[in-house]
């Protein structure tokens, strides 16, 4: 299930925000000690260090601890010099900000230059063909485009206004280059032809294979033709490891990818901090906004990575919180991390009420097969 933050869907088990009492703790021993949580060692700095998630490190070397943000459109674009594949984790999940910045990077006139296509979730690969020829410029009647993010395996998950503006900005784009410079947007989803669904059995065989048929297409559409793409996907499917809640032999996009094309991935993170996200955000307020900065050796790559992916209730158990990403550290999870502005700057994508009665009797049949009622269940950035 895609993660998202923000108002991005995301399927049970639902993530909600950690509670406060950690991050008072901490807000106290800041004040107490008069240090900072990760540039000092002294033993009541080190406490305040485990309560903050971070970690100790060689205090000789102080300037390997400061995240260095820089320009996020130009880090992107660089990237792809060194490695064909850039995930940006949670875009097209809901939240205009990161939709923005996805526009933003696009539209770059260095983009097409370099790269070829944009690989996004909430698109059916079984309507590639028509996703081609629209994105090319041809006349292709909506009512058949709307297939391509209608008719995905996410019965809740897709804001079909936030798909259409972003293929129909890339569509504009391709209206002024030559094909050679075009934008392909690529369907990452599994092919499912939902007319001839009619059991959770027949639903369930394309649900296991989301991130099998997402490495699929990039694999062979993308790094088979010696491309590069942008993905556009949720945070959980491209992270360099798996949550707990896949199966002990699953493999997220990206880790499929670097099995079979070592050294082919740099994956960006977004979200707020939840909580703590005023402690943290304090230590951010300087940043431009759009930046970037790599995680890895830094205080912020040492944060515990429910800072930003929130502690999770299982539904089974809603009274037991569970930590998604135990042992490890955000550097493990991502190269980098996408800054936007503070928690409060962050709007979300709006989702308009259905008005076509036949998708709607649809949507609650799909629903229905699959178990769900009542509504999507949504997860944070962690935000007060």
């Amino acid at each position: 299930s895609p993660v998202r933050r923000g108002s991005r869907p995301v399927r049970a088990p639902v993530l909600t925000g950690r509670g406060r009492h950690r991050g008072h703790k901490a807000a106290r021993a800041m004040k107490t000690s008069r240090c900072s949580p990760v540039l000092r060692v002294p033993h009541i700095c080190l406490a305040m260090m485990g309560v903050l998630g971070l970690t100790a490190v060689d205090s000789t070397a102080p300037r390997q601890l400061h995240p260095e943000p820089r320009n996020a459109v130009r880090v992107i674009l660089s990237a792809f010099d060194r490695v064909p594949v850039v995930a940006l984790g949670g875009a097209l999940h809901g939240e205009q900000n990161l939709d923005d910045f996805a526009l933003q990077v696009v539209r770059d006139p260095h983009f097409a230059d370099t790269v070829n296509n944009v690989v996004i979730e909430c698109g059916n690969s079984l309507y590639q063909g028509v996703l081609d020829r629209y994105v090319a410029g041809a006349d292709v009647p909506m009512s058949r485009v709307q297939l391509v993010w209608r008719n995905t395996t996410q019965a809740f998950g897709c804001i079909g206004t936030e798909q259409k503006t972003f293929i129909d900005a890339v569509r504009n784009l391709n209206r002024h280059r030559g094909p050679a410079r075009r934008i392909r947007v690529l369907a990452g989803d599994p092919p499912i032809d939902w007319p001839k669904v009619r059991t959770a059995a027949d639903i369930n065989a394309f649900l296991l294979r989301r991130d099998s048929n997402f490495a699929a297409v990039v694999g062979d559409q993308v790094l088979a033709r010696h491309q590069k793409a942008l993905l556009l996907i949720g945070d959980l499917h491209i992270l360099r490891r798996r949550s707990i809640f896949g199966a002990p032999t699953s493999r997220t996009i990206t880790m499929r990818l670097e099995s079979k094309y070592p050294r082919s991935t740099y994956v960006i993170t977004h979200g707020g901090f939840g909580d703590q996200h005023g402690e943290i955000e304090r230590r951010l307020v300087k940043w431009p906004v759009p930046s970037i900065a790599t995680l890895r050796g830094t205080w912020l790559g040492l944060l515990d990575p429910s800072f930003v992916y929130t502690g999770v209730f299982l539904v089974s158990n809603p009274s037991k919180e569970v930590n998604p990403f135990p042992g490890l550290k955000l550097q493990d999870l991502a190269d980098a991390y996408l800054y936007l502005g503070p928690a409060s700057a962050i709007r979300e994508v709006q989702r308009p009420q259905e008005t076509d009665p036949t998708y709607a009797r649809e949507i609650d049949r799909r629903r229905r097969l699959m178990g769900m009622g009542g509504g999507p269940k949504h997860i944070g950035p962690k935000k007060t």
